[in-house]
């Protein structure tokens, strides 16, 4: 990672962090970004997480660290690298991308699967990024499928997840390339396969 790029990085991300607080927005995701050297990155990341830490801490902004695909030169995709920084840094919470996991490696077949992976972390997941995978796990390709079911993870597994109690706080995005409709769609699935949180969806006005 250059200089003035990891400088800059900081730079925005502490600007996020002043227009989070404008918002009136509880939270803030970033990506943790990659180097060709892991090591070499992985001291980076730390001791620039520990600097945003500090400053999010007095706007009083969580910052969440989202996982990546293990895509080529990604420092951060795995339980154990959420666990490891967990406890490093106190204050520090996560958004967990489903694909990303998928795509990185992890099994995830249902929410009792997700759950018992997740659960030395589980109060700190802030967000989960709701996503599909377009292309096989472990393949370490980040590509999305936007629509939710028709990717490599399936129906099922989010079927069990939006009916699963555990999860039912915890905010859930799903993310489509700019296409309005594939939210809207998505939207539409989820409410399909819900229980739990059905009168919810059911009030919102989702085009057929």
């Amino acid at each position: 990672m250059k200089k003035n790029t990891r400088g800059y990085s900081i730079y925005v991300a502490k600007k996020t962090c002043d227009l989070a607080k404008l918002l009136g927005a509880k939270s803030v995701v970033i990506h943790p970004g990659s180097n060709s050297n892991k090591l070499k990155g992985s001291i980076l990341m730390r001791d620039a997480l520990g600097k945003l830490l500090y400053y999010y801490k007095k706007h009083d902004i969580d910052l969440l660290l989202e996982n990546m695909s293990g895509q080529r030169n990604s420092l951060f995709y795995t339980i154990k690298d959420m666990i490891s920084y967990s406890k490093q840094f106190p204050g520090l919470k996560f958004c967990f991308d489903t694909a990303h996991a998928f795509i990185g490696g992890m099994k995830i077949a249902d929410s009792e699967m997700l759950y018992q992976s997740l659960k030395p972390i589980i109060n700190r997941i802030g967000c989960l990024h709701f996503n599909d995978a377009a292309t096989s796990c472990n393949s370490g390709n980040d590509k999305h499928e936007s629509i939710l079911g028709k990717g490599y993870v399936g129906i099922n597994f989010f079927r069990s997840m939006i009916n699963d109690e555990r999860f039912k706080n915890i905010p859930k995005i799903t993310e489509c390339k700019n296409e309005p409709h594939s939210y809207l769609k998505n939207l539409k699935i989820l409410a399909s396969n819900s229980k739990i949180t059905r009168k919810g969806f059911n009030q919102l006005q989702i085009p057929a």
